[in-house]
């Protein structure tokens, strides 16, 4: 259930807010929704690619986080 809302949440927020700024870094671009909606698409290719499958397990890491 909180993954179908996180899901759901993340799908509304990317279609109603696609051309407004997202995430932005002070040394680096500003990304809009779009740019972000894009990120995610490749990243569910590189891991179809790579064999993970619906129920695996992977952890994302990331600077400053």
């Amino acid at each position: 259930m909180i993954q179908e809302n996180f899901v759901a949440t993340l799908t509304a927020s990317l279609r109603d807010h696609w051309d407004v700024p997202c995430f932005s870094d002070q040394d680096g671009p500003t990304l809009t929704y779009a740019d972000v909606a894009g990120q995610i698409a490749r990243l569910h290719h590189l891991f179809a690619g790579a064999g993970v499958e619906k129920g695996d397990r992977i952890g994302l890491v990331g600077r400053n986080t």
